[in-house]
């Protein structure tokens, strides 16, 4: 599963904004994931989930 990867990303820098509190990302540098769409729906998810 792609999603467990997840816990194991290495990321260096995460450039994003937030609008009205959901967290849109532009670009994601020095990542290891091969799932890197799983890796940015569960940083979009999880910043809804804290509303």
């Amino acid at each position: 599963m792609c999603m467990s990867h997840a816990t194991n990303l290495r990321v260096s820098s995460v450039q994003g904004i937030l609008v009205k509190g959901d967290l849109y990302i532009l670009r994601i540098n020095s990542y290891t994931t091969p799932c890197l769409k799983e890796f940015y729906l569960l940083l979009i998810t999880s910043q809804q989930d804290r509303r």
